[in-house]
């Protein structure tokens, strides 16, 4: 039996689906020298065999290093319109109002020194610690069977407001203000939902369902969630009664704040309600195809009270996941969805999360949106927006080839990119104009940070001359 049944002609014909599929954006681009360029950095992510920086991706399609780096680092060349224009293609790809899903997640980009935009001791999760990097916020599209990014925002933290020179340093827009993560990514699911991208709920891992204000703004906009939660969530599992105490004194002004009327019950640990549940209580669901063996996992939710400022908040919720070989193996989630969601919606819902974090590993592994070497706002925010045409560029000739490879995954699609696309074929001479170009870099980053140090440097001899004793 032939698991595979492409031809020649299937692999060959990728080059000009690459032509064609760039083609649909190059328009956005503006220029006509940053619609080149924008083409050598797709067809470079593909075919550079060494890390993805400016230099190596230059070298393996023959293009000019400094015009690549002009065009992610200082071209004008505008995101929305081609972020907005991708959201729609990926909804033609693998969109459905019923099934789709945005789910929100972050990524961690471990960085060394204190000048590249954003970066700052926090949590990263690429290295599963704090340490110094840089974290992106980002907006996956995912159906039941698989996912791409179509938004991003680089997350700033507090600390680089305090000093307005740094903004300006790493190009940050003056309209920029400090924002939260979650911050981020209720702006950018309100401009996914601006751009008429349909969509049944909203997913995401605890750093953003732990908000409740998150979790508030969705609902009254009327938007489904699935958001996991950490352990130590309380709840109530039936809504206390909460009065106004009564007036102590004559004196001062009267109580206005509500609590929770005593002898009511207290709320619980959310990890409390599902090692109590009994096991008559929980449901095993197969979610997805694991790659050895079907993946199951036993479901149980049930409707609780959540907390608002120690007070009983909404009714939601909770949906409790566990492992059928290790029990102790728990996730927890919120959802706002209607009082007779079915409990396989909530499992398949919850298991989605799964998809894009496969979708962050094919960023990084398959479109190197983890080997860049830019400083600057914009630059950032530019090879991400490349790194996600990439991505769905991807995506679309997986699900073009499929029916006649159904086993054949995104890796597999890069593997016949890296074939067939063309690629440099070096000269001796080649190679010494490559070294020529690279010392030349070299030189001109050298002149760079010297200028940029003596910019910062105010020492005391060159500002206050020493008063001559008398």
């Amino acid at each position: 039996m032939a698991y595979c049944q492409l031809t020649l002609a299937d692999i060959g014909a990728s080059v000009a689906e690459l032509e064609v599929f760039h083609h649909r954006y190059a328009a956005f681009f503006e220029t006509t020298y940053a619609q080149e360029e924008s083409f050598t950095y797709l067809h470079s992510t593909y075919v550079c065999d060494r890390r993805r920086n400016i230099a190596n991706r230059a070298r393996a399609v023959g293009g000019n290093s400094q015009n690549l780096h002009h065009f992610i680092t200082n071209a004008s060349w505008p995101d929305q319109p081609i972020l907005q224009q991708l959201q729609h293609d990926t909804f033609s790809l693998i969109g459905s109002a019923t099934e789709g899903a945005l789910i929100i997640d972050e990524s961690g980009f471990p960085k060394k020194g204190t000048n590249s935009v954003g970066v700052a001791r926090q949590y990263c999760g690429a290295l599963g610690k704090v340490d110094n990097c840089q974290v992106g916020v980002f907006l996956a599209y995912s159906n039941a069977t698989e996912a791409t990014l179509i938004h991003r925002q680089l997350y700033l933290p507090e600390d680089w407001f305090l000093d307005p020179h740094r903004l300006i340093e790493a190009g940050v827009p003056k309209e920029r203000q400090f924002q939260t993560k979650g911050e981020l990514a209720i702006q950018m699911i309100q401009q996914v939902i601006a751009n008429q991208i349909r969509f049944a709920f909203i997913g995401g891992d605890s750093a953003y369902g732990d908000l409740p204000w998150l979790r508030d703004a969705l609902s009254r906009k009327g938007q489904t969630y699935l958001l996991e939660i950490s352990a130590d969530t309380l709840v109530w599992l039936s809504r206390p009664k909460t009065f106004v105490p009564p007036r102590r004194s004559a004196k001062g002004r009267p109580p206005t704040k509500q609590q929770v009327m005593p002898g009511e019950p207290t709320p619980v640990t959310v990890s409390r309600i599902a090692t109590s549940r009994p096991d008559t209580d929980w449901k095993r669901i197969l979610v997805r195809d694991g790659e050895k063996r079907p993946l199951e996992w036993e479901f149980c939710a049930l409707r609780v009270v959540t907390r608002r400022d120690e007070l009983p908040g909404p009714e939601e919720w909770l949906i409790m996941r566990r492992s059928l070989s290790k029990p102790a193996d728990l996730k927890y989630a919120f959802s706002n969805a209607p009082k007779g969601t079915a409990l396989d919606v909530h499992a398949h819902r919850l298991a989605r999360r799964y998809w894009v974090e496969r979708a962050i590993q094919i960023g990084k592994g398959g479109a190197g949106m983890d080997e860049y070497e830019v400083r600057f706002y914009d630059g950032w925010h530019h090879h991400m927006t490349m790194t996600l045409l990439a991505m769905l560029f991807l995506l679309r000739l997986r699900v073009k080839l499929r029916d006649k490879a159904p086993l054949l995954t995104i890796e597999d699609v890069r593997e016949i990119l890296s074939v067939v696309l063309p690629k440099q074929q070096f000269s001796p001479q080649d190679v010494l104009d490559f070294i020529e170009e690279k010392h030349r870099s070299r030189v001109a980053a050298k002149i760079s940070h010297h200028h940029h140090y003596h910019r910062q440097k105010t020492p005391i001899e060159e500002t206050v001359a020493p008063t001559p004793e008398k």
